[in-house]
Formats: structure tokens, sequence, C-alpha cells
């Protein structure tokens, strides 16, 4: 997604959205679709739309526009396009409202500061560290950057760690990383990426040494669809369990599947 200046207001038409509901897009090879918020407010992968701004979307993309109150969205015409009332948002939202009681805990702890009164009282105030499990297109890489940008967008200075283990994809991670292991399919040598998961782990714990408000933010840990267990799976049990559990230890994260996720009817997980 990128910001476009102008597109011009040829082939363009206006649509209104109901509160809770999002306009669904996807594009086919060589196409784009340039979108811009003309009232009221509304996201993508959680991260909010600035009103009157064109956002440029290409590349196969398929991405939803969600608005909690309602919006009226301008766009060109995609390849394919409807709207839904029937989205995960809530759960999505109910474990951001978890992982941020989990975030002020910990800075409380380290600060010296009381810790807020309630039900978690005797838990210990660890920051969240969430690692997410699913089969392919179950929406994991969709749940960590909502989860992700609505930590930035709370106003409170959190900056969460997001940790991408997926080898076939090098967007919204630092360069260098699992892109190593140099094969779409971990059962091609598990080994070197149970040694990348932990590279990664500590690089992740040197830039949080010392940062008191990142460790705070916590760690979201996204994973390649071979890491679930599904028909469409090519990766042996056993690579797979060898590998989360490297997660596991890696970055002391508590594993989570989307059905999991999308169960949460509170704020605690």
């Amino acid at each position: 997604m990128s910001v476009a200046s102008d597109t011009g207001r040829s082939n363009t038409r206006e649509r209104a959205l109901g509160p809770e509901t999002e306009y669904r897009f996807e594009l086919d090879s060589g196409t784009s679709l340039a979108i811009r918020v003309l009232k009221g407010h509304a996201e993508v992968f959680g991260a909010e739309l600035a009103d009157g701004k064109y956002y440029l979307f290409g590349h196969e993309c398929k991405a939803a526009i969600f608005t909690w109150q309602g919006c009226t969205i301008e766009m060109r015409t995609p390849s394919t396009e409807y709207v839904s009332d029937e989205t995960p948002m809530n759960a999505y939202a109910n474990v951001h409202l978890a992982l941020q009681k989990m975030r002020v805990r910990a800075l409380s702890t380290h600060r010296g500061s009381p810790l807020p009164s309630g039900p978690e009282q005797d838990v210990d105030p660890e920051p969240p560290r969430v690692l997410v499990l699913g089969p392919e297109n179950s929406g994991k890489t969709t749940v960590c950057k909502i989860l992700t940008n609505y930590a930035v967008r709370a106003g409170q200075g959190w900056s969460p760690m997001y940790v991408n283990t997926n080898p076939s994809e090098g967007g919204w991670t630092v360069p260098g990383t699992a892109a190593w292991y140099g094969h779409p399919e971990i059962k091609r040598n598990p080994l070197l990426m149970d040694r990348l998961i932990r590279i990664m782990d500590e690089n992740v714990t040197e830039r949080l040494e010392g940062d008191s408000d990142g460790r705070a933010s916590g760690v979201i840990v996204d994973t390649p669809s071979s890491f679930a267990s599904s028909p469409s799976s090519t990766s042996t049990p056993d690579h797979r369990r060898t590998l989360i559990r490297a997660c596991v230890d890696a970055f002391r994260s508590k594993p989570y599947s989307i059905p999991e996720i999308l169960l949460q009817d509170d704020c605690s997980l």
C-alpha cells in the first residue's frame, strides 16, 4: 500500500460503509486500486487511513477497509469486491485490549509503580509475547499487522516487535532474517530454520536490551502455514513440533491459533 498524491476522478465512485463493516477487495495481476476516505474513519490492517489521501493498492493485493463507526470511501472499481458485516474485528480488539493490560503491568513493574488492580493482580507481569499459528489463508499475517498497528495507535508510546518467521514473505520484517532460509518450504532444511529462529531471537533480545518501553510493548510472532497441522501442509508433524517449540523457546511466546483468537469474547488471554 502506498499513498498517491492524485489519481484523477475518472472511473471513480463512492461507497458508504455502515458501522463495524468492511469493504473487501481482490486485485488481478497488473491492476491497481486507489482508495481515499471522504467522511468518517477507516483502517486497513489496523492502520488508520488519513482523510482525503489516496492510497494505492496493487500486486494482486487482497485487503479490507474496515470502519468502526461508519465512513464514506471513494475508489476505482477493483477486480473483485464486496461489503461484509461479518468481521472478526471485535475478537481482534479484545485480544488487543488483553495485550494492552499486559503491557501496562509489565511497564509498571519495571518502573516500580503499583500494579493496576484487577483479577490479574497475582499474575506475573510479563510483557505480551504472542505466537500466531494457522493454516494457509487463515489470516495470521492480518492478525499480526492489526495487533501491531493497534498497539502503535494507542498513543502510549508502545513499539511492539513484529517478527515474521515465514521464509516466503519478506514484507513487514527486518531484511535478511527468515529470508536467508532460501526455500519456501521449511521441510527442505528444518535444522537451518531452527537456527535462523534462534538468531532472530538473539537480534530481538539485543534490540530490546536497555529499552524498557520496547520490552514492555512485547513481541508478536508470525509463522508460515507449514507450522500448522492441515491437510495441505507438506511438513511432517515432527518438523512442525520442533519448529513451533523453537519459536516458543526462543521468543518465550505463548502460541495462539487463529480459531482461538476468534473465540476471544472478553479481555483475557
